[in-house]
């Protein structure tokens, strides 16, 4: 194995034509509109954020503490590691002569370091295709080869995942990698080629904790190599020190784990909790099996790539089943874990992918061959059956592919909204909305409402429209409001108090429906009943004693103490913060008193019952009295 992933090693000059060609076609297909949806970010992107945190902006030195366990570091260091060469690049050229003027030359307009990120996911997949190659022509040959790359080459759950910031497409070329060291394993069984295996467990490991089920299949090709000789203590000293490896790996790429291993076990407890519980919007009576089996892999492979692939499997020799043992254990293995989740995502199924393409490429390789007899008899030439069953295989990845590339040259629905409110909305304006993915730039001014993707019900009293009625426009979404519809009951609150009432007594702005193939969700953009009231209902401020995620009741009110500060809604302010105080009192949380203070002293108020509320809360908060400065 060692020796294939050696380019030179491949025999011919035909054979290294022919895996160039397939590599560049894979990367082609996968840079192709690579810049889709910039300068707004719509994915999560979550190791370009957490890389970009490591330059401890504001503060001396570099912090390369994640503070965040919920994926494991590799990627992030990957990013980091993108982002450095970047600034290092253009600090030679004279563009950014300073870390500061990198930062903001970023923060306005992240274009280039966002496609340099995806691209350094692209080349993971490249290199998966790679693996692709490699393994299948040593499972069934240079046809078989050239075919599975080529197939993974368009699958389109892959050219998409690839074109984002993400964990998935690492962790699946590490596993790709991995399986291929397992296969070696079979003919060399040498301390040295343990070690590495183990090593690239580790990497898989380090890229997302699913990686770390390799373990499984790593014990298993020991078992078969040498059934008789398991416990030999030669045989478990090699086992052990690829299971050592595989630890020292993960440690050494994530040392914080160790040393912060108290939030390490929250962060991973919420993640697991995360998977067992579910998704905001997604119904926890939904099937697993139906998700995986009858939506997200056909759509991957195709139908046919499908059938293939379970000929591939039944029609595989005994003979040739210790070689490509691997090959079916791991999908079943991973399957088998993600089928006992609660949480859904097309993205999840990525790490088995190119193990499906390889039993398609040997099954459709078997299909051929039963058929080619018939056709020669027939007087078919034994070119036109092949590329009929290419084209059968192809056909339904190339179609997905079309129409992906053909959703990203429409505009993504929630750029037309930023430039709507970009042009209509006046310099200082409120634009209030969810979880959408839409942020707006100053002068403009974004109130996100509290989100969590698990256990939202408890921020219901967050989705209520009267909070937002000072501010100039709301904006909701199909993205939350389908999701609220598929389980009517259970958010029945945010539907009443907040799309109802909006719908009702809101006036209806703008409407953005995305048209077949446009990127984006529905968008409505709502501008406030006037006048607003002189006070929040004290009934609206009592919700909030529900809530009990005590940083996203202070994020909230904060925000809206900010905003009404700026926009000098004295009476609120004076209100928000009379509530605020008392209750973090009773949740034992320490009051901002400074912030507090502050807020009050500059208003100058000149109603004795203003002044009154001023003084009580001066107390309550524990600053000193003073007169008005």
């Amino acid at each position: 194995m060692l020796r294939l992933l050696r380019f030179h090693a491949l025999p011919t000059m035909r054979q290294r034509g022919s895996l160039l060609f397939l590599l560049a076609f894979a990367l082609a297909l996968r840079i192709y509109q690579i810049g889709w949806g910039l300068p707004d970010v719509y994915e999560e992107a979550t190791p370009h954020q957490k890389a970009w945190s490591f330059w401890n902006w504001g503060k001396p030195g570099l912090d390369l503490h994640p503070r965040f366990f919920n994926y494991p570091a590799l990627t992030f260091y990957v990013q980091f590691g993108v982002q450095a060469a970047h600034f290092a690049a253009g600090h030679i050229a004279g563009a950014y002569p300073t870390l500061e003027q990198f930062r903001a030359s970023v923060e306005h307009d992240p274009t280039l370091t966002i496609i340099l990120a995806r691209i350094a996911n692209t080349l993971f997949d490249v290199g998966t295709v790679f693996m692709v190659f490699i393994l299948t022509r040593r499972c069934a040959g240079d046809r078989a080869a050239a075919l599975a790359a080529g197939l993974l080459a368009v699958v389109p759950l892959h050219i998409q995942l690839s074109q984002m910031v993400n964990v998935d497409v690492p962790l699946t070329f590490f596993v790709m990698l991995t399986i291929g060291m397992l296969v070696s394993l079979r003919e060399n069984c040498s301390l040295r080629r343990y070690l590495l295996t183990g090593m690239c467990i580790g990497l898989a490991a380090s890229a997302k904790y699913t990686g770390g089920l390799l373990v499984v299949p790593l014990v298993v090709a020991h078992i078969l190599r040498a059934p008789r000789r398991v416990f030999a203590r030669e045989a478990l000293l090699r086992l052990s020190a690829s299971l050592v490896a595989s630890g020292l790996v993960f440690v050494l790429l994530n040392p914080y784990v160790v040393m912060d291993f108290r939030q390490f076990l929250n962060d991973f407890s919420s993640e697991q909790y995360h998977m067992r519980y579910g998704h905001f919007g997604i119904a926890g009576d939904s099937s697993t099996p139906g998700f995986y089996l009858g939506s997200v892999l056909p759509a991957a492979v195709g139908v046919a790539g499908m059938l293939f692939a379970l000929f591939g499997l039944a029609v595989t020799p005994r003979t040739a089943w210790p070689m490509r043992y691997q090959l079916a254990l791991w999908p079943l293995l991973y399957i088998g874990v993600v089928m006992t989740w609660t949480m859904h995502a097309d993205r999840y199924l990525l790490p088995i992918v190119p193990a499906v393409v390889i039993w398609a490429s040997i099954g459709l390789m078997w299909v051929w061959s039963k058929v080619e007899a018939v056709a020669q008899a027939r007087g078919i030439p034994r070119a036109v059956v092949g590329v009929l069953l290419v084209l059968v295989l192809l056909w339904q990845p190339l179609l997905a592919d079309m129409r992906y590339y053909r959703s990203a040259l429409l505009p993504d629905t929630r750029e037309i909204a930023r430039t709507w409110a970009e042009k209509v909305l006046p310099p200082g304006s409120v634009a209030v909305m969810g979880p959408l993915g839409l942020t707006l730039k100053p002068p403009l001014v974004t109130f996100p409402i509290p989100y969590r993707s698990v256990e939202f019900e408890e921020f219901a009293p967050f989705y209520d429209a009267r909070w937002y009625e000072d501010f100039e426009v709301t904006v909701g979404s199909n993205f939350d409001l389908a999701r609220f519809q598929r389980d009517p009951q259970r958010y029945k609150e945010f539907l009443q108090m907040f799309y109802d009432s909006l719908q009702v007594r809101w006036t209806l702005l703008l409407q953005i429906e995305p048209v077949r193939g446009q990127r984006g969700p529905a968008i409505w953009l709502y501008a406030p009943p006037r006048p607003a009231r002189a006070l929040y209902p004290s009934a609206l401020l009592d919700r909030l004693t529900s809530v009990r995620s005590n940083g996203m009741l202070r994020s909230f009110m904060a925000n809206l103490v900010a905003v009404h500060s700026a926009k000098r809604n004295h009476e609120k302010v004076i209100q928000l913060l009379v509530w605020e105080i008392p209750e973090y009192v009773r949740r034992g949380l320490r009051p901002d008193a400074a912030r507090a203070a502050a807020a009050l002293f500059v208003y100058r108020p000149g109603d004795g019952t203003l002044k009154a509320l001023r003084d009580s809360l001066t107390s309550a908060a524990g600053v000193p009295g003073h007169g008005s400065p």
